[in-house]
């Protein structure tokens, strides 16, 4: 036990760089084509005639045909009448003001000008917000979906609608869940999303350097699309949490390697570093100042100096990466 409490000893006066200094990605979009429609359903819908909605409803099937695809005109008109979406709606034109919206739509803009610049290949997206009742699944999963058979990816706002939001506080979520509840959070869940939908599928039985490697390519991805986005927001930790792993790298790395876990394929090893939770299970004093899913941002690591031994390896590339285990072997990665 004192030998892993070691490890964790801080190393003051480490000098690490933010994974977001790097702007290898932050590449000239201006003569890159739009690649984006973005489309506010839940506007179109609750700014419609409650009084005259059936005179409405052929205009709304026209404009948004997937979310008239299942129902009748009696159930489309339920869901302009209920009362609990209406008032989500108007909590939502609170905590997306103008000046919100028309940031978080710029940032998706630009980043799906970087994806179509490095994925020439891919056919424009369209994008809806919409609302929905939220369940308790619904929170605990980030409020994106992303359908390539119809290359659109929908938003749910009841997702993002502020940390203070009573209904949060109702469904008695933890906090390093809720902190994620806000506006700006949307352009980084949209290219994760859309990032784990690109990447190839795990292999059967993946050890614990596959998932970080993994992780790292889809963090990666999420950077190149949206080049200055904080690491708060790309990781999804607190400023602390950033700082530990920063100032820690060196002794998170040890302990995986004298504990022998990179090529470990244990369920309660994965539980430990890479699913979500409160804090990452190291067994010391110090866990409850780790994020969970650290090895997540030890992966991200491990692909940018992969990517820097690498510099003439695209983006369209590194995401088609299969062999995670060959990656980390020529990522020379010494924190």
């Amino acid at each position: 036990m004192k030998r892993t409490m070691r490890i964790f000893i801080l190393f003051i006066g480490l000098s690490v760089l933010s994974s977001c200094s790097d702007n290898r990605w932050d590449v000239d979009i201006s003569e890159t084509p739009e690649q984006v429609t973005i489309s506010n359903y839940a506007e179109a819908l609750y700014t419609s005639s409650e009084e005259n909605f059936y005179a409405e409803l052929p205009r709304l099937r026209e404009e948004y045909p997937f979310f008239y695809s299942v129902g009748d005109s009696t159930t489309w008109l339920g869901y302009r009448k209920d009362s609990e979406l209406k008032a989500l709606y108007q909590d939502s034109k609170v905590a997306f003001t103008q000046e919100v919206y028309e940031d978080i739509t710029n940032q998706l803009r630009d980043g799906f000008k970087r994806f179509g610049y490095h994925f020439p290949e891919e056919q424009p997206v369209t994008l809806f917000f919409y609302l929905d009742i939220p369940t308790q699944f619904s929170l605990l999963d980030d409020g994106v979906e992303y359908l390539d058979t119809i290359h659109s990816v929908f938003v749910r706002l009841d997702n993002y609608l502020g940390l203070q939001h009573p209904m949060y506080r109702q469904a008695m979520l933890p906090q390093y869940v809720t902190r994620r509840f806000t506006p700006e959070h949307i352009p980084g869940d949209v290219f994760e999303e859309l990032a784990y939908d690109i990447l190839p599928n795990e292999g059967e039985a993946p050890a614990l350097i596959d998932d970080m490697v993994r992780s790292g390519i889809a963090r990666y991805f999420e950077i190149a699309m949206l080049p200055k986005i904080p690491d708060s927001l790309l990781f999804e930790f607190t400023q602390d949490e950033i700082e530990f792993c920063q100032q820690n790298e060196v002794n998170i790395w040890t302990y995986f390697v004298q504990q022998q876990l990179l090529f470990d394929t244990r369920l309660d090893t994965k539980q430990r570093f890479v699913m979500e939770a409160p804090f990452s299970k190291f067994g010391t004093d110090f866990d409850q100042q780790s994020p969970g899913r650290i090895a997540e941002w030890i992966g991200y690591q491990i692909v940018s100096s992969y990517m820097d031994e690498h510099p003439d390896m695209s983006l369209n590339q590194l995401v088609q990466t299969t062999d995670y285990q060959k990656l980390f072997r020529e990522s020379k990665y010494k924190p």
